[in-house]
């Protein structure tokens, strides 16, 4: 089995997420704020600190501020965009300054079906999502650390997105 280390800024519910893990002696939870990179190169540190190394990354950390465009506040705008985005590029980049050591790593970014069908009260978190699809593509990120036999996921599809979710257009469309 993998050995865990679950990141978050709220560290009880790190706790409690790394309590329902099998054999949770074996894993770490790690308080980490994505958007500040002092946080993040902090909580990788405590990883390799634990583990020694660093097999796979999952961004997965994501917020938003449900507003109309016209309606955002720039506090909003920042707030969604550095954590959904500019938290991906700390983890990714502090990550991947270990898994080239070794030439190996990877690295599953989580999107989401705003990335390609928008949300209306919800425009800076399509967009951001929108960005990391273009980040797991090869040819954009991937390109450059493929080369050191770090893999990042492939983008995925609106088809697949669609069919995963049961996407409700008629919902989206009443917002």
């Amino acid at each position: 089995g993998a050995l865990v280390a679950v990141l978050d800024r709220d560290i009880d519910a790190a706790n409690a997420t790394v309590a329902q893990l099998e054999r949770p002696d074996d894993h770490i939870a790690v308080l980490v704020d994505v958007s500040d990179s002092a946080s993040v190169d902090a909580a990788i540190n405590a990883v390799l600190a634990r583990y020694g190394r660093i097999d796979v990354l999952c961004n997965n950390a994501g917020i938003n501020r449900d507003s109309m465009i016209h309606k955002m506040s720039i506090e909003q705008w920042d707030q969604v965009i550095a954590v959904n985005l500019t938290g991906t590029f700390y983890m990714t980049q502090a990550a991947v300054k270990h898994m080239r050591e070794r030439d190996s790593g990877r690295i599953i970014n989580i999107s989401s079906a705003a990335a390609t069908k928008p949300v209306t009260a919800a425009p800076v978190y399509s967009m951001a999502k929108a960005a990391i699809n273009m980040a797991n593509d090869k040819k954009f990120v991937g390109v450059g650390i493929n080369n050191w036999g770090i893999k990042i996921n492939p983008p995925f599809t609106y088809a697949e997105y669609r069919e995963e979710l049961n996407y409700d257009e008629d919902f989206n469309d009443g917002l």
